[in-house]
């Protein structure tokens, strides 16, 4: 004979209540940083387009004023270039953001221009802002020289 031992044990179903609250509860903490990284990678992605843009409109304005023989490049010439190359990348136009040297120089010299434009981050701007003293704005600056022709 055996021995017994008792009634037999049997697991008691666990209630599924207090889980679904807790998948929940992590699910909108794991969304809420996946948002923050996919809104701050399309904000960094769209400040890299401008920095490629202005980087685009500082070569064609370099290259205006460096083949320019009659008349000779100014600078509203040259801020005229970028503006329109701002435009045709449907981006905003900006003002006294644009210097050259050696414009209207002699043949063989060198003609750079210097685009400073700021840029604000749209998403994320207001979030940094909350979070400290950053204003959310950043200024992007790129130049582009060539040789007077």
């Amino acid at each position: 004979m055996g021995r017994w031992d008792g009634p037999r044990m049997r697991p008691r179903a666990r209630s599924r209540a207090h889980e679904d609250g807790q998948t929940l509860a992590e699910f909108a903490i794991v969304a809420s940083i996946l948002c923050l990284l996919v809104f701050g990678l399309i904000d960094c992605a769209r400040a890299w387009n401008v920095q490629q843009a202005t980087t685009d409109a500082a070569r064609e304005a370099a290259r205006r004023a460096a083949i320019a023989s009659s008349p000779k490049a100014d600078l509203a010439t040259v801020q005229a270039v970028v503006n329109t190359a701002l435009t045709n990348s449907h981006i905003a136009t900006c003002t006294n953001c644009t210097t050259g040297t050696g414009l209207g120089g002699a043949s063989g010299t060198l003609v750079t221009v210097s685009v400073a434009y700021p840029y604000t981050f749209t998403i994320m701007g207001p979030l940094m802002r909350m979070f400290g003293s950053y204003n959310g704005s950043i200024t992007l600056r790129t130049s582009a020289t060539m040789r007077n022709e």
